[in-house]
């Protein structure tokens, strides 16, 4: 146990938040191979319950005192990691979240302060609140994904032969735990994972046959796939300001035998480009998944909830008005603008949405909310749907 200790301490005092944790992790082992691959998951387990918890804890405790209650307090499912865990800290281990916390309380492992402190700043967006939020963060999320029309019944058939426990959620999304290896069992065309928040933001989509739709911040193409299932025949351009992961969207479509869209290497941050590049063009929906602090996601990367500087939303929020901006001159009257982040903060949601239409008197809000995906184990979105009056 010394030398688990000794590894996950190293860790978690190196470690400084400015590559993913996931990454940092794959290189340390790499250095280490001596670490068996129950090691690597004992390691990997504490340092994640560790980021997901430390925060909310006494900060009189030591550094291995505050791995040892992030792992009693965080849920990891790793029965290895009980070993561990002093006796005190194992009782606890099958008592719920609540019970759980109060024991904690008691204990004084975790700290009231600090509590009150995270869950007083930043603002959150309706429909969410911060104590159901940060709790969120203490569980892995489990891993969402859609099938490919006409493959359900194959894919069901495949999951259970191999016992995966899974859940139908419903509109065609299925959800199984966390680490899950599916891509062992699956064809890569039969399924995509996505989360269950992202997947719904498609109710937010204005979609009609053959309408011209401009992703603008198209990323891997997540939300151009999903217009693309739920209107087939839509005109689509994408856009993205790395050539790379416009490739990798190409890929995608190519395996889902989905008709190629245009693309456009180009910054939607950047007036003077989409200018030049579009000219008069107009689209009738533009979805527009802008850069965010991620904030809804922190639960599959706690170390960017532990590392986070609240300055940085405001950077966030005056590029999102600027892309907002930005796009709307290329809307079609009676066209619409689907806004969307993976932030729960409500300043890089609804006060984006009341500056941009305070100074945008041709567009109306048609609806606009939280996606809150807490008690499915899921990310938490922002979506909003506004149109151009014609």
């Amino acid at each position: 146990m010394r030398a688990l200790q000794k590894n996950i301490e190293f860790i978690a005092e190196q470690y400084k938040g400015d590559v993913p944790l996931t990454h940092f992790l794959k290189a340390y082992f790499k250095a280490h191979p001596v670490l068996g691959s129950r090691d690597r998951k004992i390691i990997a387990d504490a340092v994640y319950s560790y980021y997901r918890c430390a925060l909310f804890l006494d900060d009189t405790l030591t550094l291995w005192e505050q791995v040892l209650v992030s792992l009693t307090l965080a849920e990891n499912g790793n029965p290895h990691t009980l070993k561990l865990l002093p006796e005190a800290l194992q009782q606890l281990q099958s008592a719920d979240t609540d019970n759980k916390t109060e024991a904690l309380l008691q204990m004084g492992y975790l700290s009231a302060g600090n509590i009150k402190r995270l869950e007083a700043s930043p603002s959150l967006s309706d429909g969410i609140t911060a104590s159901e939020w940060h709790r969120s963060l203490w569980q892995k999320p489990r891993v969402f994904f859609s099938v490919t029309k006409g493959k359900e019944q194959k894919v069901i058939t495949l999951l259970k032969q191999a016992e995966i426990v899974f859940l139908e959620e419903g509109n065609n999304c299925f959800s199984c735990n966390a680490n899950t290896a599916i891509e062992k069992i699956l064809a890569p065309g039969d399924y995509r994972v996505q989360d269950f928040s992202s997947q719904n933001t498609a109710a937010y989509f204005a979609l009609s046959p053959g309408c011209s739709v401009w992703d603008c911040c198209s990323g891997a193409g997540g939300k151009s796939l999903l217009a693309s299932d739920s209107e087939p025949s839509i005109r689509l351009t994408v856009s993205d300001i790395r050539s790379s992961i416009l490739h990798n969207l190409k890929e995608r479509f190519r395996l889902y035998k989905k008709t190629l869209p245009e693309q456009l290497l180009l910054s939607a941050a950047d007036a003077a480009a989409l200018e030049t590049t579009l000219g008069n063009r107009t689209f009738d929906q533009i979805i527009a998944d802008v850069p965010c602090t991620g904030s809804g996601t922190w639960a599959r990367t706690p170390e960017q909830f532990y590392f986070f500087d609240t300055a940085q939303i405001r950077a966030f929020s005056e590029r999102q008005k600027q892309i907002l901006n930005n796009i709307s001159r290329y809307v079609k009257p009676g066209g619409h603008i689907t806004y969307i982040t993976c932030s729960v903060f409500r300043d890089e949601n609804e006060s984006v949405l009341a500056s941009f239409l305070e100074n945008n008197n041709r567009y109306e809000l048609l609806q606009s909310g939280i996606l809150n995906g807490i008690s499915r184990k899921a990310d938490n979105m922002f979506a909003s749907l506004i149109r151009r009056k014609a």
